[in-house]
């Protein structure tokens, strides 16, 4: 993606496909290397399952994203609002509740691929790396859980507004 930057060399298949998917795997799978040297430090098997839940609930939340974009775009609901990353663009609450807020202050900020750096640099500062795994594990799978929740209610919202029978 750089190197494309830097020759300012533009495509659709590299902003929407190329890019999106090395970063799903390059800040997923990071996740497992930090977990082997948390691993070796302390000799707990559990820093080894925590990374891989980590990784798994990483991908699990941009899987279900991702699926959830591709039924937005065929429903013509993204109205092809889309940001830097080929990600759809979604249309925020004009009043969203605090719980709305620090949801979106969270997955932008600090679960978004190319903020979860700070975190780990502040955690390995601070000689906490294994609170880095359990943040970062718990935080995916609330996030990818509280995902499939909300887009099982829209869907659910939109069969019964469509009539449609639930499968």
């Amino acid at each position: 993606g750089e190197v494309a930057r830097f020759r300012a060399y533009k495509s659709k298949s590299g902003a929407f496909y190329v890019e999106p998917v090395s970063h799903d795997f390059q800040y997923s799978l990071m996740f497992i290397p930090v977990s082997l040297g948390v691993y070796y430090a302390t000799g707990s098997i559990l820093y080894i399952y925590l990374g891989f839940t980590a990784t798994i609930a990483k991908l699990f939340f941009r899987l279900l994203r991702i699926r959830f974009e591709d039924m937005l775009r065929e429903d013509g609901k993204s109205g092809g609002k889309v940001d830097g990353e080929g990600e759809i663009k979604y249309e925020s609450p004009k009043n969203p509740g605090p719980v709305h807020r620090v949801y979106r202050f969270l997955n932008t900020n600090v679960f978004r691929s190319s903020t979860m750096v700070l975190p780990m640099f502040l955690f390995a500062f601070a000689d906490k790396i294994d609170w880095f795994l359990w943040f970062y594990a718990a935080g995916f799978t609330a996030i990818a859980l509280a995902h499939l929740a909300r887009q099982m209610m829209y869907i659910s919202r939109i069969n019964r507004l469509r009539n449609v029978p639930v499968e």
